[in-house]
């Protein structure tokens, strides 16, 4: 499945084929990534990405999705979703 996310003001195209429920393999332009994804919290992921283990602060935002991984944040918006709540807003 592919996803189309804004992150900070570029365009990042995710494609993700899931392999089970905690497991996935994600593409970024022509950078394949094996994933293992457990939520600790509401806002916390841990994340084995390729063999290496990091923690994922994960925050909702009026903006989107708040991001942070090994101290840089990155702010995400899904642009299908921003485009749908364009879409149905009234127009007086």
């Amino acid at each position: 499945m592919e996803y189309q996310f804004k992150g900070n003001e570029d365009i990042i195209v995710v494609n993700v084929e899931t392999d089970g429920p905690e497991r996935f393999c994600a593409t970024i332009d022509d950078r394949r990534r094996e994933v293992v994804c457990r939520r600790i919290s509401d806002y916390q992921l841990h994340l084995t990405v390729d063999g290496r283990q990091v923690t994922a602060f994960v925050a909702e935002t009026p903006e989107g999705k708040a991001v942070m991984i090994e101290g840089r944040t990155w702010l995400l918006e899904d642009t299908a979703a921003a485009q749908t709540r364009r879409r149905g807003a009234r127009r007086d």
